[in-house]
């Protein structure tokens, strides 16, 4: 698959939250931009729609469940978190599904 491949065909099936998060610095190589994502306790992983997949592993908007996470950082914007797996990819997530996700994956890291 080619990074062509990799891209949307219409401007207007890419999130805003997507938009807005490339144009941010995050101070390293971005994995992956995802949204409306969920967080699984049981695997300590999150579950979303992944967007730009540096790594040409899948299409934008497709479903996909992270590695095991290593550590979140919210960004100096206040509006995004990078999140690091242990296989060493870097996700920005973009949009929560909803507000209890956000504080369970937090709550659940801070343990």
């Amino acid at each position: 698959m080619s990074a062509s491949d990799n891209q949307v065909s219409s401007a207007s099936a890419i999130p805003i939250e997507v938009i807005a998060a490339m144009k941010m610095d995050f101070g390293c190589q971005v994995t992956g931009y995802l949204c409306d994502v969920e967080f699984d306790s049981d695997w300590n992983c999150l579950k979303g729609k992944v967007y730009w997949d540096a790594r040409c592993r899948f299409a934008c908007g497709a479903w996909v469940r992270t590695s095991v996470i290593r550590a979140v950082e919210e960004h100096s914007s206040g509006t995004f978190e990078l999140v690091r797996t242990y296989s060493g990819s870097r996700y920005v997530i973009c949009s929560w599904r909803d507000e209890e996700e956000a504080q369970a994956c937090a709550s659940h890291l801070h343990q």
